[in-house]
């Protein structure tokens, strides 16, 4: 019996998604959120070494200078990827199993 956590099912479907943006932000800061979840749905995908800043701009619709004034180098951007990822584990995988009951339960909510 294959077990599927909330997480695959969640990277599985994020990577699906396409990138697009929305919200409130201000301009600048709304695009650098939208090119790292962009990013972090390619990485989600392929692997966080597959990420260049010409894949991100492509999927973006953007240039790669216009991808790097807003998240620098490549490194910056897998560094911002990874704390998207922290944030979104967080939020969807691990809070939901603290707060289930001890046990296989937990293991369950996992």
């Amino acid at each position: 019996m294959k077990l599927e956590s909330p997480m695959s099912r969640h990277l599985h479907q994020y990577a699906a998604q396409p990138c697009r943006t929305s919200g409130a932000l201000g301009k600048a800061e709304h695009t650098r959120r939208a090119i790292v979840e962009c990013a972090l749905g390619m990485a989600c995908a392929r692997g966080l070494g597959s990420l260049t800043l010409g894949t991100v701009a492509d999927r973006m619709g953007m240039s790669k200078t216009g991808v790097f004034a807003r998240v620098g180098s490549i490194e910056a951007l897998q560094l911002q990827v990874l704390a998207a990822y922290r944030v979104r584990f967080d939020r969807q995988v691990a809070a939901p199993a603290r707060a289930a009951p001890a046990g296989t339960a937990r293991l369950r909510a996992m």
